[in-house]
């Protein structure tokens, strides 16, 4: 289904959009029944910042769980450890921050255990 051959996927009647990006992007403006809640405009500007602190953090962590230095990672993953505003990363909501972040976070969990370094994270 997907061009690239990788995951995820979405096809909108018929237009395969094969971008995670785009895919969240596309959620909240009606592509999912009550997609809408997941960026409320109160949150836009928080959210907008784990998105990017999440992309940055992508070939940072990638290099690190293929046996490379850990230690700009760990460096990010603390700075966004102090911006977990509990229980959710932006607040009381889920967010379309968590439904980004949780597929890299709960990876590095798995290879790292981030329970000592990051509380905030793994308690999230």
């Amino acid at each position: 289904m997907n061009p690239q051959g990788t995951v995820p996927v979405l096809d909108c009647d018929g237009v395969v959009c094969a971008d995670s990006d785009l895919i969240l992007d596309r959620i909240p403006q009606g592509l999912v029944s009550g997609g809408e809640k997941l960026l409320p405009c109160s949150m836009k500007e928080n959210i907008t910042s784990w998105r990017r602190g999440i992309n940055e953090m992508l070939p940072i962590g990638k290099n690190a769980v293929l046996g490379g230095d850990k230690t700009k990672l760990f460096q990010k993953l603390m700075q966004m450890d102090a911006m977990v505003n509990a229980p959710y990363l932006c607040g009381n909501e889920v967010t379309i921050a968590d439904c980004h972040a949780f597929p890299f976070v709960w990876r590095l969990n798995t290879e790292f255990d981030l329970d000592k370094t990051c509380p905030n994270l793994q308690k999230w």
